[in-house]
């Protein structure tokens, strides 16, 4: 899979969505926008998967 340069607009959005919030941890935010702009930010696949899976499980409830 190639890597993508630059940044991603929808990613963009949603830290701009998370630092207007008031409970959010900023300096988190922050963090993770760092890691995202330097290519460093990975995501774990199965992780995302399994809380996908239990969030839908949990709405059929």
């Amino acid at each position: 899979m190639a890597k993508k340069k630059g940044k991603d607009p929808e990613l963009e959005r949603y830290l701009e969505y998370l630092k207007s919030l008031d409970n959010v941890n900023r300096e988190k935010v922050e963090k993770i926008r760092k890691l995202v702009e330097s290519g460093k930010y990975r995501v774990d696949p199965e992780k995302v998967a399994r809380k996908m899976l239990e969030d839908i499980l949990s709405e059929e409830e």
